[in-house]
């Protein structure tokens, strides 16, 4: 199912933003969830389990598509409360609800092979409210579970944690069946499947988390299908973002795994590196850094629970606010030599100003397949275009963020406008009494930015006005700059 909607407009994208903030900060203080593989690790350390507690999985069938939307609405109706202390009293039940199913239910078309569809259930995949929702229902099933769990049986498990949809437990063997039979009654459309340890250990998240003399260890866990496949050394990309992808991938390797598996983890992240030919002197140096900064922090960390840090802030001075400017970044396309010399001129010249690069030649755009329906030109926004005259030689460069078809409609409006002339179309339009051929406007370029969608603006207006057709005005390129003359 491609969700490519054409209907969805920019009041449904900005609603269902505003609804995510607004849901986010009311449901903030979630219990379940996890930030990341890291923090799930260092809980699981502090953990000791009984002779028959075991680590699991529980994994939720197409979660977004089976959501029940009526229970969504449950769920926000018993909690609204909560929300109201996040949107304020002004907002009503009655109202939000509206919000909500309008999200959820009245805007759930796509597009898919040129034809469109309505999604019956479920919420909508590619809103931003979807997960939100996800997460509260996810909440509401485990605090439900565990509750009947306890009153049934007086137990709770050791640990319940969730990412997105996968949930992990430490409990009981023999408790597993309870709460699998509870969660899939909670709802007809929420299912579950799981996943029980093989030779004590099960892969969850980036880990193979492991049950050894009743504590817990992990390890660092890639799918047999992985190729190993990451940013090859000799790519055209700059060196830093080459070892900044090497750093993350050993940091991934290394502080999620224990120490007793490093041995064989240098073994088997050299030969990653190796087959995305980074040289072994890099590989060498990188994989030893990695390993002093975990020890170090470990030692950092030890020092500090045993109390042998001592605060050194003055406690009269901690409320003192200290204004450090915040760097401004910009990125530039790379080229390589000439864009490492650029950024080292810049922070040399201008130090508060952080320099990024972007890479046009990706996969996705060369090697991926377009699973999505092109958008129709009069649905596209964000673009550079150029409109003929049907009676002459004459052309019209122009820019708009919005779509096609609504700046066609204001050239349109603006021809039939008697009350003034308008833009250069409109008033070559009503001198010679020629008409336009806003039917098959022409796209010179697209720049969601408006800043850089006026410069290339100006640039296409340049390179029009030397071919002697162009009716633009001459000053609409006053604020271009001379560098782009020799370019063009």
């Amino acid at each position: 199912m491609t969700s490519n909607c054409h209907f969805y407009t920019n009041t449904f994208e900005k609603l269902s933003q505003w609804l995510s903030q607004k849901l986010l900060s009311s449901f903030d203080d979630n219990k379940y969830n996890i930030k990341d593989p890291w923090s799930l690790k260092t809980k699981l350390e502090e953990i000791t389990l009984d002779d028959d507690e075991i680590p699991m999985s529980f994994d939720a069938k197409s979660l977004f598509t089976m959501l029940d939307r009526n229970l969504i609405i449950d769920i926000l109706k018993k909690k609204f409360k909560k929300i109201q202390d996040t949107i304020g009293k002004h907002l009503s039940w009655s109202m939000f609800e509206k919000l909500i199913s309008f999200c959820i239910s009245d805007s759930t078309y796509f597009s898919a092979l040129d034809k469109k569809y309505y999604q019956k259930q479920g919420c909508p995949m590619g809103s931003s409210i979807s997960p939100i929702l996800a997460d509260i229902v996810l909440t509401e099933l485990l605090d439900f579970a565990t509750k009947t769990v306890f009153e049934k049986f007086n137990y709770k498990p050791k640990l319940i944690t969730k990412y997105v949809d996968d949930l992990l437990f430490i409990i009981r063997a023999s408790f597993v069946d309870i709460f699998l039979n509870i969660m899939n009654d909670f709802n007809p459309l929420l299912k579950f499947t799981f996943e029980l340890p093989v030779n004590n250990s099960i892969p969850y998240l980036d880990m193979l988390i492991i049950k050894k003399d009743n504590k817990i260890i992990t390890n660092w866990y890639q799918k047999e299908t992985s190729k190993g496949r990451m940013l090859n050394f000799n790519s055209c990309h700059s060196i830093s973002i080459k070892m900044n992808t090497a750093k993350g991938f050993l940091n991934r390797i290394f502080g999620l795994s224990h120490q007793s598996f490093w041995d064989n983890n240098i073994q088997i992240a050299t030969n990653i590196l190796r087959k995305n030919e980074y040289p072994i002197a890099v590989i060498n140096r990188l994989i030893n850094n990695e390993i002093n900064k975990i020890l170090s922090n470990q030692t950092l960390q030890d020092n500090i629970n045993n109390s042998l840090y001592v605060s050194c802030i003055d406690e009269s001075q901690s409320s003192t606010l200290i204004n450090i400017e915040s760097p401004r970044y910009y990125s530039f396309t790379y080229i390589k030599n000439l864009s490492e010399e650029l950024r080292r001129i810049i922070k040399t010249n201008i130090p508060d100003i952080k320099i990024t690069f972007k890479y046009r030649n990706t996969i996705g755009l060369r090697l991926f397949s377009k699973i999505k329906d092109k958008t129709p030109k009069n649905e596209t926004s964000g673009v550079i275009y150029q409109v003929n005259c049907k009676d002459c030689n004459a052309i019209y460069v122009g820019q708009t963020g919005n779509k096609i078809r609504t700046r066609m409609y204001g050239h349109k409006h603006d021809v039939t406008d008697t009350s003034r002339i308008g833009c250069k179309l409109a008033e070559h339009s009503k001198t010679t009494k020629h008409s336009f051929d806003f039917e098959n406007v022409s796209i010179l370029d697209t720049e969601k930015q408006k800043f850089k969608r006026e410069i290339l603006e100006m640039i296409y207006i340049k390179k029009s006005f030397k071919n002697g057709n162009c009716i633009n005005c001459k000053n609409d390129v006053d604020n271009l700059s001379k560098i782009y003359v020799g370019i063009m």
